[in-house]
């Protein structure tokens, strides 16, 4: 019977490609000299002498040896601003300036204009609004005959001339209202109308007495209905 013999199996050794230690990453970035020179700078910054007459200055628009003040009859001399409104009415003057006949009056050779044809107030909802190239010239050149805007909200929703013509009257009709002060008040002619207001005259002490009167036999004339 043979015995079986068993080798030792020899394993090579493996070496890394470098034998030194990994050195930090600011040292790999600076150097060595370099990094201990900065600890030594900031340990012993204290200890440094400072010229007082030293200054800093920090360069900014004005104090830039490049600085060149702006000029706008130099920088800005063929900048203009062209004005495509024909006239500019501010939203307080809209209700003062136009009413219903001239609106209609605007809209009607306004429309000529751009299709060489005629049109009444009767043929406003039968003339449509559906090419928007057309929309958009009709509208803009309304706007440069009245002088103010209309929204764009009222521009999509205006299918024909007379949903356009409607949306425009109400601009005109409104009362003109301040966003920035909730409480301007717009007054008109007929708020001026009622009997017991006066704002420019007054009455003498005999007239405020018989209208005094008056109110006072009107009022006991309703209690005794």
């Amino acid at each position: 019977m043979r015995s079986l013999i068993v080798r030792p199996v020899r394993v090579a050794s493996i070496r890394p490609f470098g034998t030194s230690a990994p050195r930090p990453f600011l040292e790999n970035l600076f150097g060595k000299k370099e990094i201990k020179k900065r600890e030594e700078i900031i340990k012993n910054q204290d200890d440094y002498e400072s010229d007082p007459d030293a200054k800093i200055t920090i360069l900014s628009e004005k104090n830039s040896p490049e600085y060149k003040p702006f000029d706008p009859e130099v920088d800005m001399a063929d900048f203009k601003i062209n004005q495509w409104k024909s006239q500019v009415v501010n939203p307080k003057n809209i209700e003062a300036t136009y009413t219903s006949e001239k609106l209609s009056q605007i809209f009607n050779e306004t429309y000529r204009n751009l299709k060489n044809e005629e049109i009444t107030t009767q043929q406003y909802k039968d003339s449509d609004l559906h090419n928007l190239s057309f929309r958009f010239e009709f509208s803009k050149s309304l706007q440069k005959s009245l002088g103010f805007d209309i929204s764009d909200y009222i521009l999509s929703r205006s299918h024909t001339v007379q949903d356009l013509y409607n949306e425009v009257e109400k601009v005109i009709a409104k009362r003109w209202t301040s966003e920035r002060n909730p409480n301007a008040i717009s007054l008109r002619p007929e708020d001026f109308k009622s009997t017991n207001v006066y704002l420019n005259q007054e009455l003498t002490e005999s007239q405020q007495k018989k209208a005094f009167k008056k109110l006072v036999a009107q009022a006991r004339e309703s209690e005794a209905n």
